[in-house]
């Protein structure tokens, strides 16, 4: 008899300290729920706010900027800057590709779109038609960013139409004499020993024409220097149609 009130006593304590724990239990799950809830929408809103905070500073910058979609090229989204200098309503950007600005092939622009996405190469140098049909030179800093669950591209494009312009001139300036416009000495020597390294390298035969203007300087001493240099202009000119390059 006693036994058996033992057991039903310890039953007894069993099942409230099984009780007991399984409330401790789901007080926990439900905290923890409530945590993770809490968290879930305090990490929401702030990638709410990251996204709005990053569309305003790309609608009100200054640089012209695109939003393109990596696998088809389509134009997501362009800021004010990029409608002034595209010269398309933002509307008609939306419905366009990249390939109807950049003047390279459908394949190269996937290519490097390709590298932009994978982070191989993020500064591109492009050749962009303008709605006027005009050809600008332009630097694109691409890379990827993570917008609403999507990865898309994100580009900056600078203008550098002048600056390459400059370059270019001063390649030449550098590289050619300013009086005939052929190569000048310092370039001369360049080709040169590159077409020696290229001939050593194939072990092929070379030959190198020299070429002398008989009597120039009697030309110079009767008729002045502005006369030379018409013969020396002449010349060059005469050189270049009829020698292959």
């Amino acid at each position: 008899m006693y036994q058996a009130k033992r057991d039903l006593l310890l039953g007894g304590l069993a099942g409230l300290l099984l009780v007991g724990v399984f409330t401790a239990f789901v007080g926990v799950l439900r905290n923890r729920q409530g945590s993770l809830e809490r968290e879930v929408r305090e990490r929401t809103a702030e990638l709410r706010e990251s996204e709005e905070r990053f569309h305003r500073m790309f609608e009100k910058h200054d640089a012209i900027m695109l939003l393109i979609e990596p696998e088809n090229g389509k134009i997501l989204d362009a800021n004010q800057a990029a409608v002034r200098y595209y010269g398309y309503p933002v509307w008609q950007l939306r419905t366009m590709t990249i390939e109807d600005i950049n003047t390279l092939s459908p394949e190269e622009i996937a290519r490097q779109r390709r590298q932009a996405l994978q982070t191989q190469h993020n500064c591109f140098i492009f050749h962009h038609r303008l709605a006027s049909g005009d050809i600008r030179v332009v630097e694109v800093h691409s890379s990827p960013i993570r917008l609403q669950a999507k990865l898309i591209l994100f580009s900056i494009i600078h203008d550098i139409t002048e600056r390459e312009a400059q370059e270019r001139e001063l390649r030449r300036l550098a590289t050619t004499d300013p009086l005939t416009g052929l190569v000048n000495r310092r370039r001369f020597l360049e080709q040169l020993g590159l077409e020696l390294a290229r001939f050593q390298r194939y072990t092929k035969p070379a030959a190198l024409l020299m070429l002398d203007l008989d009597h120039f300087k009697q030309v110079n001493d009767q008729h002045g220097h502005a006369a030379g240099d018409a013969v020396l202009r002449h010349f060059a000119a005469l050189a270049q149609r009829v020698l292959r390059k």
